[in-house]
């Protein structure tokens, strides 16, 4: 086992540093600015898949050679990608009224499912940062390191889970690292760890908004906040996912499930295709 596959087991995260040089960040970012028109449309929070599959400059980035051997290590040579592609922009999380605001596990809509607690599951989310995580501004995310792990697998499911809810609570409080990423580095992290965008502060004090809106900080140019999100896995860890996300889209209207309804290849954009076939990556399926 190497030490990239030992961390991501024990901890739940691994960072890969210096994907992407800061030439390579500044070219994309200002991409981003000109493409998108944010100086005119300095609300736009998420650009969807269905908008990157279609412009190589930006699904390209998902696919750099040092992403896919680092992945291959982790996952297998057989892994996949979740075709739910995004970029968020100067977004910070939901900031709902409940027990720590903003954590969460990306599993959370999965529920107790069984596959949770296979000895080999391996799913993941990965995130491509185009800025430093700092004090003052964001930019990247807090973690509890470990928190992915599940105990007492012998006992009925829902104790299980309940175990694994008020772990995750304790986590939170005494087990919350910030993560002193850069820019152009990736961090990919187990589905099950609570996680939390690292906030900006104004005035020394962090950005809270009510529930139904997204944090935001806007005009803080190289400081702005840009993040390349999918998720990654096992080839035989995606098929329950893809299940789970199509039945989900069904009751949850929103752009960032098209994936989920579009069959690969057919319903997906011929140059996207040929990069992918030409560099023998695997896109997960309905």
């Amino acid at each position: 086992m190497t030490s990239l596959e030992e961390q991501y087991k024990k901890k739940g995260y691994v960072i890969i540093k210096n994907v992407f040089d800061g030439n390579e960040i500044d070219k994309i970012r200002s991409y981003i600015h000109k493409t998108f028109d944010l100086q005119n449309n300095s609300n736009l929070r998420m650009v969807y898949g269905s908008e990157i599959i279609k412009d190589q400059m930006l699904f390209s980035f998902f696919f750099r050679k040092k992403i896919l051997n680092s992945l291959r290590i982790l996952f297998g040579d057989d892994f996949e990608y979740i075709p739910d592609f995004i970029i968020q922009i100067n977004s910070f999380g939901q900031k709902e009224k409940k027990y720590k605001p903003g954590w969460h596990v990306d599993s959370a809509s999965e529920g107790s499912a069984k596959y949770f607690l296979k000895k080999d599951y391996k799913f993941a989310k990965m995130g491509i940062y185009l800025q430093d995580n700092s004090k003052e501004y964001g930019g990247g995310i807090n973690l509890t390191p470990g928190g992915h792990r599940i105990y007492l697998k012998f006992l009925p499911i829902r104790i299980v889970f309940f175990i694994k809810k008020l772990k995750d609570k304790l986590n939170i409080i005494f087990n919350n690292h910030f993560i002193k990423s850069k820019s152009g580095d990736i961090i990919i992290f187990d589905s099950r760890l609570p996680h939390a965008s690292s906030l900006p502060k104004i005035d020394n004090q962090f950005i809270v908004q009510n529930k139904t809106e997204i944090n935001k900080i806007d005009g803080l140019g190289n400081n702005s906040k840009f993040v390349f999100y999918c998720n990654v896995c096992s080839s035989k860890d995606s098929p329950d996912f893809m299940k789970h996300s199509s039945k989900r889209s069904l009751k949850e209207k929103s752009p960032f499930f098209d994936y989920s309804k579009q069959k690969y290849p057919d319903d997906y954009d011929k140059g996207f295709v040929k990069f992918i076939e030409d560099n023998k990556i695997k896109i997960a399926k309905i």
